[in-house]
């Protein structure tokens, strides 16, 4: 391949490449922004349905009906926080122990983000990827925890499974010592632990971890605004992902703050809607690649041939014409000069020689061309036996006359398909060289046999072999093993050229092979 055609094909690499990534950030751009818009949507839903609860309920009634929806929603951070006129976090969402006390209408939940470290979330997440079946809660056997300023602070509890198929694990939040204790259905109370997105993966973590943070530090100035407004509506923050305003529920008023937080960029990546979008754009574009790089390369194979056509062509007209028209120089010159007038007759019967040579030089050479030039050829059903015993006929005569010994073995009914016309010029090309190489009292032996479903002729004859130095080049365009001998019998060199074209077209094998005392020339549908 020419230097010139290996940049054509980086270039044009370079274009699809160029392309690809183009498109690639379409599309990415594409399923970020229905990422985004979804996820603004969610955001909004989650506010839009904070005002319209029943406000008979709870601050407490309402984080457990928010809680208990975490698993309802995309894989993204999220949270709720209720703020009283103190600016302090009296409920908020996120991991959380629940104490249902039996008769009673009150729930208390204690949160327990702020003690969860990753070592004790891989501890639960473990125990809980071991349950055969699924569940939406885990029941707590015993919590220990530390009473301060009316509120529990967790030191470990002990967690099992609520179908009780696995023995109970216990979890260790501190190393606190003087705690209290508190059981299953122990005072009239029911306890369960939720946990959010314990399953999820590292990043998720991370992001409610900056959801907690950012409760913890909320403007306060902007809560003691929101209070002294009375401010029934939410006010969205400037990034879409915080919501705020004043409610009232049963048990009094507080400030809400909604606090979503997510990754755009990298839920786009994860999602199966990018993902299944670029497969089939890769793959598409893989297969025009290489579609378009096959076409190339086939076209600048094809180019090539043609230019080597030309330049065999070109090179072996230069080379072969050279020596008739160096005779027909001199025999003119020695006419003109009037060197020797009583040759002049030979000499144009010497000029004419070498013109009726050079013609038939030309006819091969244009016939050479035609067929290396040519895309296809015309294929019909032929009778291959039919073929060679045409060619057998014309040469009847020379047998006799070289006194040369014929032996034939012809498969008849050979149908084959392939161009007749073509077909017979090798066969009388094969035939016409075994003649010409085969002395009197000599053997010819002509076959045509099959071989499972195709056919074998051959054309052996009984004379020198060919040395191995012409073995590659015997093919080839004006290539005779035999310079002398070929210019006495008229040869124009191009016979075995034009074969391999022909045989090539069909797609048929070719060659030959020294045999005991001869050779053999053949070729194989």
């Amino acid at each position: 391949m020419t230097k010139k055609n290996k940049r054509i094909i980086i270039l044009i690499s370079i274009l699809f490449i160029a392309i690809y990534s183009f498109s690639s950030v379409q599309l990415y751009e594409l399923v970020e922004n229905e990422q985004v818009s979804h996820y603004y949507d969610v955001s909004r839903g989650l506010s839009e349905s904070l005002y319209t609860l029943d406000n008979s309920k709870t601050s407490n009634e309402l984080i457990s009906y928010l809680s208990s929806n975490y698993y309802d929603l995309d894989a993204f951070a999220w949270g709720v926080a209720l703020y009283n006129k103190d600016c302090e976090i009296v409920a908020r969402t996120g991991s959380y122990i629940q104490i249902a006390y039996l008769g009673k209408k009150k729930n208390e939940f204690i949160y327990i983000d702020k003690y969860l470290t990753s070592e004790i979330k891989k501890q639960i997440s473990d125990y809980i990827k071991s349950f055969k079946y699924k569940t939406s809660y885990i029941l707590i056997n015993e919590l220990n925890y530390i009473e301060n300023n009316g509120n529990k602070i967790p030191v470990s509890f002990t967690i099992s499974d609520p179908n009780l198929m696995y023995d109970p694990i216990k979890v260790i939040l501190s190393d606190e010592k003087n705690y209290k204790t508190l059981t299953n259905h122990s005072d009239k109370s029911n306890l369960f632990v939720g946990f959010m997105d314990i399953d999820e993966e590292g990043y998720i973590h991370k992001e409610f971890d900056e959801v907690n943070d950012y409760f913890e530090n909320f403007d306060a100035d902007k809560i003691k605004s929101l209070f002294l407004s009375h401010s029934g509506g939410g006010s969205d923050s400037h990034d879409g992902k915080e919501y705020s305003g004043y409610l009232e529920f049963a048990d009094g008023a507080y400030v809400v703050v909604i606090r979503v937080i997510f990754n755009y960029r990298l839920e786009t990546l994860k999602s199966l809607t990018f993902r299944s979008v670029m497969i089939n754009q890769t793959i598409c574009y893989i297969v025009f690649y290489l579609i378009a790089l096959i076409s190339l390369i086939t076209y600048f194979k094809k180019n090539k041939k043609h230019e080597n056509i030309k330049k065999a062509f070109t090179n072996a007209a230069a080379h072969e014409l050279k020596t008739p028209l160096a005779v027909i120089e001199n025999q003119c010159e020695c006419i003109m000069e009037n060197i020797a007038p009583e040759k002049n007759a030979e000499y144009i019967n010497s000029i004419y020689s070498e013109a009726l040579r050079m013609n038939k030089l030309v006819a091969s050479f244009l016939q050479y061309n035609r067929l290396a030039s040519a895309d296809n050829i015309t294929i019909e059903k032929q009778k291959l036996d039919g073929i060679v015993n045409i060619e057998i006929e014309k040469y009847q005569t020379y047998f006799s006359t070289k006194n040369i010994s014929l032996e034939t073995e012809i498969h008849e009914n050979a149908i084959i398909k392939c161009n007749a016309a073509l077909l017979s010029l090798v066969i009388d090309n094969y035939l016409s060289n075994a003649i010409k190489h085969t002395e009197s009292g000599k053997t010819i032996r002509i076959s045509l046999l099959k071989y499972n479903n195709s056919y074998k002729f051959s054309v052996y004859n009984e004379g020198a072999q060919i040395p191995d130095e012409y073995k590659d080049m015997l093919f080839n365009v004006l290539y005779k093993t035999d310079k002398a001998r070929s210019r006495e019998d008229n040869s124009t060199g191009m016979g075995l050229a034009i074969c391999k074209e022909i045989l090539d077209q069909h797609k048929f094998k070719y060659g030959y092979s020294n045999k005991r005392n001869g050779v053999e020339f053949y070729f194989t549908t």
